[in-house]
């Protein structure tokens, strides 16, 4: 995304130790995660802070991978990530913790940057005004010029429906 300051910030999940971000057991959990990177002129890119790791939630099953970034009006950087999608994936295996487990779909975690990427409040679990869940898998973020943050998803198994929903604030 390009920022208001004329820099530019994106993320990647990265996987090292030849993980994965699908994991093999309890050692994945350690190492994967979404990751921030910063550039001036969108050419070189300098890495800057993880923005969610697999270790900072042992209880998700594929770790924080598929993400979207959004820079709101007061130069804050919105985060919504992915953790488990998929209600008792085929691929998890048994060392897995949502192996067997038709729970292991989990609701969106959002993280907020002050700092243009380089440091990260700590994630919390999305939840609308009722309480219900927000999100599963592919999360998109959309800030329109008038001012609402739009969010959309697909696969919302922790409400038990797989429609494709939005999400508005209205205060962006």
């Amino acid at each position: 995304i390009r920022l208001q300051s004329g820099g530019w910030f994106q993320t990647t999940v990265v996987a090292w130790n030849g993980g994965t971000w699908r994991p093999g057991g309890a050692e994945q959990q350690q190492s994967s995660g979404v990751f921030g990177w910063h550039s001036e002129d969108s050419y070189d890119w300098t890495f800057v802070a993880p923005v969610a790791l697999a270790s900072d939630f042992p209880e998700s099953c594929e770790g924080p991978n598929e993400n979207s970034i959004v820079e709101r009006s007061d130069g804050s950087i919105l985060a919504v990530i992915r953790l488990d999608g998929d209600p008792n994936p085929a691929w998890a295996p048994k060392t897995c913790p949502c192996h067997g487990a038709c729970s292991s779909a989990k609701n969106f975690v959002s993280t907020t940057s002050t700092s243009e990427g380089r440091s990260w409040s700590k994630p919390l679990e999305m939840r609308d005004s009722a309480g219900g869940g927000i999100g599963c898998v592919m999360p998109r973020l959309l800030k329109l010029d008038s001012g609402p943050l739009l969010l959309t998803s697909g696969r919302l198994h922790t409400e038990n429906t797989v429609d494709i929903f939005l999400w508005v604030s209205r205060s962006g």
